[in-house]
């Protein structure tokens, strides 16, 4: 559980800290982020799993610790709403239009920067829904459209 908690700190916690905040505020939604004091993420790892989670919740010590300061209703678990971005069906909906004339360009071709067999493998498995390549998609699309407005402009 460290060892996953660790990748978690050191990999997709830096980009959520980069994006989250700076985006969230850009457009008045309230984000929740993690505690980031080192001494309190140095305590957190030394600590042992069953005080980490608890009947498959996480923050068990931290709702231990708040439990006579708060009421029930924000440290007893509760379903959560989050908010999912629908990248993926926006790609599929809209990739003859959006994602097509930006990978498949002939600029974005003679770059070299990205293996046509593969790009064209990613937009087909994602089209048919056989793979779920929103991700590849979205950087392929981000860096050719940077170079576009960066390099070639």
């Amino acid at each position: 559980m460290t060892s996953l908690l660790y990748h978690q700190h050191t990999g997709g916690l830096r980009a959520l800290l980069h994006d989250g905040d700076s985006i969230s505020m850009a457009h008045s939604i309230e984000s929740r982020l993690p505690f980031m004091d080192y001494r309190l993420v140095e305590f957190g790892f030394r600590l042992p799993g069953e005080l980490k989670f608890r009947n498959a919740h996480g923050k068990a010590v931290l709702k231990d610790a708040v439990r006579p300061l708060v009421p029930s209703r924000i440290v007893d678990p509760r379903g959560k709403l989050g908010f999912v971005t629908p990248v993926a069906k926006w790609f599929r909906d809209q990739a003859e239009e959006v994602i097509y004339p930006v990978l498949r360009d002939e600029r974005c071709r003679a770059r070299g920067l990205f293996d046509e067999t593969q790009i064209e493998r990613a937009l087909d498995q994602h089209a048919s829904g056989r793979f779920h390549g929103s991700n590849h998609i979205f950087r392929g699309i981000s860096t050719e459209l940077w170079f576009q407005e960066f390099i070639d402009a």
